[in-house]
């Protein structure tokens, strides 16, 4: 087995260094885009529950004017069964 000179060593050790950052910097770009992803994520939740919520308030005044079930539903895009225990 040869001998590694002291430059070699060196050598080896800064591109083990250098791997080491590219993982740490491949690591902060995944938790970067992870945390971005959930973001987005609890932004389209909160739209959608907002819109079914609108969708309730708007059958629910439907209901009080005596529209059927399934004329309610089929604007509203609510289920028959979610109209009916409205109140």
């Amino acid at each position: 087995i040869t001998e590694l000179r002291r430059e070699d060593i060196e050598a080896l050790e800064e591109i083990s260094a250098d791997k080491e950052k590219v993982r740490i910097a491949e690591l902060k770009e995944k938790y970067i885009a992870d945390r971005e992803s959930e973001i987005e994520t609890a932004e389209e939740k909160g739209i959608k529950k907002g819109s079914i919520e609108k969708s309730k308030e708007i059958a629910k005044k439907l209901k009080k004017e005596n529209m059927t079930i399934e004329k309610i539903a089929e604007l509203t895009g609510l289920t028959k069964e979610e109209i009916e225990k409205l109140k």
